[in-house]
């Protein structure tokens, strides 16, 4: 079993830390680091995401129990955090931040390597299941309880959402990848090869990107908002999850193992990104990233046991 775990665990975040190793050292040239992040976001994760859902073999119909299972432990997470930090006397900005960063997981550079790394390719399935619709409400609801002062309001906010949503590669990807699986198309033959080549960069590059993002935000004061962030992302959002999947609504084991683990993901780099806009959320956003990311490796490999022995 410990074999097992290391053998999964170990590679993903071996690659996270030479990332950071090398951003460390300055192996890379400046602006290295962000530049993988667009080959990734706008190239690499896309095309991964279309040759998966395209080829695959998909439900019948939507798994309202999967979304409810995995969003009830995220938002539950995040009104945990954003509860307790305004409790804390932190202004709505900062809670909200805090809340955002305890319930959105590491979907793209931490959660594909690991579920194919755990599960294989036909953990992909209710894996994008759920990115078909956490990207889109999470941006929504975060932006909602942030904005509506100034010029515009919560309207202009929401349009502009929207309207970045509509562009977003990860979505596109996905949205193609849906319309060639039910219209029976298909790629060819060397489209299709060259597609798989480049899909297959996306995992480690992403590990590798996510290393020197972590090394570029940084980890800051250590806090009492910090470890309360941590410890709900780390903890109680895996944990809602699995009660909700094993037990509440009984999902096939191997989609409850999947949404289980994706919640046991660190925090994503949207939460930093998210936070830009508010100066006073950014050190909480940045340091709960790369917190989370580091500790991810103890609290990722017990969940995995947990959920192999189980």
């Amino acid at each position: 079993m410990l074999e097992t775990v290391i053998s999964i665990v170990l590679p993903v975040f071996g690659l996270v830390g030479l990332g950071f190793v090398l951003g460390r050292i300055g192996f890379f040239p400046e602006g290295t680091g962000r530049g993988l992040e667009n080959y990734l976001y706008r190239f690499a994760l896309p095309l991964l995401i279309f040759n998966a859902i395209s080829k695959a073999d998909l439900p019948d119909e939507p798994n309202w129990e999967l979304w409810i299972a995995y969003f009830a432990g995220m938002y539950s997470a995040w009104a945990l955090s954003q509860l307790s930090l305004r409790a804390m006397g932190h202004e709505r900005a900062i809670a909200v931040i805090g809340g955002f960063t305890a319930a959105f997981s590491n979907m793209m550079m931490i959660g594909i390597p690991l579920v194919v790394s755990a599960f294989g390719k036909d953990g992909l399935i209710p894996f994008f299941m759920l990115v078909s619709v956490h990207l889109p409400i999470a941006a929504l609801l975060a932006t909602l309880m942030i904005e509506g002062q100034g010029a515009g309001g919560k309207g202009a906010a929401i349009a502009k959402t929207l309207a970045g949503l509509a562009r977003n590669p990860i979505l596109i990807g996905l949205a193609v990848g849906l319309v060639f699986n039910l219209g029976g198309f298909a790629l060819p033959k060397i489209a299709d090869q060259m597609a798989s080549w480049i899909a297959e960069s996306a995992v480690p590059c992403a590990l590798v990107a996510m290393g020197l993002a972590v090394r570029r935000t940084g980890l800051g004061e250590l806090s009492g908002a910090l470890g309360l962030v941590t410890f709900a992302k780390l903890v109680v959002h895996p944990a809602i999850v699995y009660v909700l999947g094993h037990w509440v609504f009984d999902l096939p084991p191997l989609w409850a193992n999947v949404i289980v683990l994706v919640a046991a993901c660190p925090p994503g780099l949207n939460a930093y990104l998210i936070a830009l806009p508010y100066p006073k959320a950014i050190p909480l956003a940045s340091a709960g990233v790369s917190l989370a990311t580091g500790l991810a490796v103890i609290s990722v490999s017990a969940w995995l046991a947990f959920l192999l022995a189980h």
